[in-house]
C-alpha cells in the first residue's frame, strides 16, 4: 500500500513539473509575434516572420525546457558541480 501511494505521488509530481505548453508568453526582443506549437512528443515547431525572431524563440524554448541541464553542464565545465 505504501509503495502504491509513493508511486502515485511520484507520477503526480513528475506530471506537474512539465512546463506550460499553452498560452501567450512575453519574450523580450521579438519584433513580431511568434507561434510555437508542440507536437504530441513535445517537439516544438516555431513559426516566425524573421530569422532573428525564430532564433530568439528557439533560445526561449531551449532555456525553458533545458535550463536545469544547461546549468548543470555549465557548473561541471567550470568545476563547480558540488555547488548544486
Amino acid at each position: 500500500l505504501i509503495l502504491a501511494i509513493a508511486l502515485v505521488g511520484a507520477v503526480l509530481y513528475v506530471g506537474s513539473a512539465r512546463p506550460e505548453r499553452e498560452g501567450a508568453f512575453v519574450v523580450p526582443g521579438l519584433e513580431r509575434p511568434v507561434d510555437i506549437l508542440w507536437s504530441e512528443r513535445a517537439v516544438p515547431h516555431i513559426r516566425a516572420s524573421s530569422l532573428e525572431d525564430a532564433v530568439r524563440a528557439q533560445g526561449y524554448v531551449h532555456a525553458r525546457d533545458r535550463l536545469w541541464q544547461m546549468e548543470l553542464v555549465r557548473r561541471a565545465v567550470e568545476g563547480r558541480l558540488a555547488e548544486v
